[in-house]
């Protein structure tokens, strides 16, 4: 005759616990894999581009005046003011901007004895003359010399903000499609398809 084997209400209870860890178990197990099937979301090719570009600049700045010694303050002023306005009237009608780039009058001192002697001052008288014409410096030079300029500092080339805005906007969009076309590259080798977001 079989026996009869009483189980404790403990162990009932151990019992049905540990159905449930495993039931539990077997849900987290389900989880686990169908997330490892399912494709990354976050997954990114990462690519930069560049581009350049020779650009002839459509802008220049001259930079020239007058450079005066003079016994007294005043009349080294008057004689730098004299050539300046004539500077002005030999530029004009050139479609040129024409501004002070740097003035000062200084004092002038020997120092063949102890103490410092004064010979005079000098003034420097600067102008900034903008051009939109690249080839005509040489032209804004030879006149402004013939009219008494005798110092010329520099001349510097530049592009106009109408040209260098353009010029980004093309360097731009080729640095975007450079960057795109590695990209395309990139994922063609690692067999993978890029995808708008």
């Amino acid at each position: 005759m079989p026996s009869k084997r009483e189980i404790s209400s403990q162990q009932k209870g151990w019992g049905l616990m540990g159905g449930i860890v495993q039931f539990l178990l077997f849900i987290l197990i389900i989880y686990l894999v169908v997330n490892a099937l399912k494709p990354s979301e976050t997954s990114t090719i990462d690519t930069s581009g560049s581009a350049e570009a020779l650009v002839m600049p459509d802008k220049a700045y001259v930079f020239l005046g007058a450079e005066i010694d003079s016994n007294t303050a005043l009349e080294s002023q008057q004689k730098a003011a004299d050539i300046i306005n004539n500077i002005n009237n030999s530029l004009d009608g050139m479609n040129l901007t024409i501004e002070t780039a740097s003035y000062s009058v200084t004092p002038v001192y020997s120092y063949n004895f102890e103490t410092p002697q004064l010979e005079g001052y000098k003034t420097v008288h600067i102008l900034k003359i903008t051009t939109n014409d690249v080839d005509n410096t040489g032209e804004i030079i030879d006149a402004a010399s013939e009219s008494g300029a005798n110092n010329v500092q520099d001349i510097q080339f530049a592009l106009s903000d109408e040209t260098e805005k353009q010029i980004k906007q093309e360097l731009l969009t080729k640095a975007v499609a450079d960057a795109k076309q590695k990209a395309d590259i990139i994922a063609k080798e690692a067999e993978v398809s890029l995808k708008k977001r």
